[in-house]
């Protein structure tokens, strides 16, 4: 693919010699895939014994997690190593979790989701998605990366109740976000207790809004004064309510 051979000469250009290695590893570790749980601990394992002058985990720009499933007998070690990177990558301006649509979320997370409990027994791994869970640090590191420079944030998974309140403790403090991207809403009970969110740089959105609630709450409780970009995946209807809200600086909308 396009994006290996890229990455072939990301690798290459570190090797010619002394005098690009250093500009070529800034450019390596700029944007990080990780499609494999063992990279994620691989990762954690290269940050932490780094010899350079400069420690490397500043150089993280981008991190996203495409897919990476997670096996039962690996899951402290791996949620261990992702709070690290999270912690230890202060200058991340993009996050993107896309989770796998064959795997589950792990036994104690799949509550209030579209699998239930006993799910988990019938599959080797699950979806990672520590980060939607408040009492994992994966989420506090997160909170803490938007509260900061985050930019960009793409999660793509499907949203329960729980998990749409974690998002919107982290969006609280999100004031450098400028694009959002967000799974489908399976559950939000009608006028259920989420706080108000004030997004001052956000430009583009994009999200379902095919649940009721969750449109509602975005329509009634979401400030997004520098909206210029609004994808809707689903809806039942025009977002009538919504588009009244919001749109009054859009330039695009699909």
């Amino acid at each position: 693919s396009r994006w290996l051979d890229g990455l072939r000469i990301r690798k290459s250009l570190a090797l010619v010699c002394k005098g690009w290695a250093w500009p070529a590893t800034e450019l390596l570790y700029a944007d990080i895939v990780l499609r494999r749980m063992g990279q994620i601990t691989a990762l954690a394992h290269t940050l932490r014994t780094n010899d350079h002058h400069s420690p490397l985990s500043v150089l993280v720009r981008a991190l996203r997690m495409d897919y990476c499933v997670v096996f039962e007998s690996c899951a402290d070690v791996v949620r261990s190593d992702l709070e690290f990177l999270l912690s230890e990558c202060t200058n991340l301006l993009s996050f993107s979790f896309h989770s796998h649509p064959l795997f589950p979320f792990s036994p104690d997370q799949v509550k209030g989701t579209l699998f239930q409990d006993n799910d988990a027994q019938h599959f080797d791994g699950f979806n990672p998605s520590w980060i939607l869970e408040p009492k994992y640090e994966a989420g506090e590191a997160l909170a803490e990366r938007l509260a900061s420079r985050l930019s960009t944030l793409d999660i793509a998974v499907t949203l329960a109740e729980r998990h749409i309140f974690q998002i919107a403790l982290m969006l609280v403090h999100a004031t450098s976000l400028t694009s959002l991207s967000l799974g489908r809403v399976t559950s939000l009970l009608p006028g259920a207790s989420l706080p108000a969110i004030h997004l001052p740089a956000l430009t583009t959105l994009q999200v379902h809004l095919d649940h009721e609630p969750f449109a509602e709450y975005i329509t009634t409780q979401w400030r997004m004064p520098r909206l210029t970009a609004l994808t809707c995946l689903w809806s039942g209807a025009v977002p009538v309510p919504l588009l009244a809200t919001h749109a009054s600086k859009l330039t695009y909308l699909h």
